[in-house]
């Protein structure tokens, strides 16, 4: 069900986070860090994993995982999403959506930790690559989200205004990150996602938009 707490805009400019929001793949990084943790004898539960790692290269370390062991721990997390991440399924109605939004001429950009090598393939497998103006990744930033870098980064790529630019995604990282660029925050919660986040720290996030299907955003934007 669709909420808002803002006055509607047109916004042109439209920033997508890919994990979890576009894309089905939190699982698969679920499992990954997982199976990397077991390898060191380390089993943090999936919710420590979610709040702690996801978005953080080094997040490890946390956890207890060496310096010296963290080129073996990457190793085994990334031989394990790599080998998932080209096949993994997109969201309800996301095509569909990206299609639309062409159409009318809006501007798209993914904004996402992760990387082009991940977020490419996906795409192209669901013929949808090419409703995508730009991919900001995590390696094209100094400071990931929360900070408002990467989105700042997108709007000068795309051109846009922050007053008419929205960041949709499905964590507190895209949210915080929206908020810290002063831009207009949707936040993505599917029925998916309701074992990772539960109603109050979606409530908490104090997002402008809370929409739990992709059929909605028309009414946002």
């Amino acid at each position: 069900m669709l909420k808002w707490f803002t006055m509607q805009k047109d916004y042109q400019y439209i920033l997508f986070d890919w994990d979890g929001c576009l894309a089905d793949t939190l699982p698969i990084w679920l499992e990954g860090y997982k199976r990397a943790f077991a390898h060191f004898n380390i089993f943090p539960t999936d919710e420590e994993i979610v709040t702690k790692a996801f978005g953080d290269w080094r997040s490890a370390l946390q956890f207890g995982v060496s310096e010296e062991d963290l080129q073996k721990f990457d190793s085994i997390f990334i031989g394990y999403v790599q080998d998932f991440m080209p096949d993994v399924a997109v969201h309800e109605y996301v095509v569909e959506m990206l299609h639309d939004l062409k159409k009318q001429e809006k501007k798209i950009a993914i904004v996402s930790t992760s990387v082009k090598e991940f977020i490419l393939p996906a795409l192209q497998k669901h013929n949808a690559a090419e409703y995508i103006d730009h991919i900001i990744d995590g390696r094209d930033v100094v400071n990931h989200k929360p900070h408002p870098e990467s989105l700042y980064k997108a709007l000068e790529v795309l051109q846009g205004q922050k007053e008419q630019a929205i960041m949709i995604g499905d964590s507190a990282k895209d949210i915080k990150a929206g908020k810290n660029a002063g831009i207009t925050t949707a936040v993505y919660y599917p029925d998916a996602n309701h074992v990772l986040y539960t109603q109050d720290f979606i409530n908490n996030l104090e997002a402008d938009f809370v929409i739990t299907d992709f059929r909605e955003l028309p009414q946002i934007l």
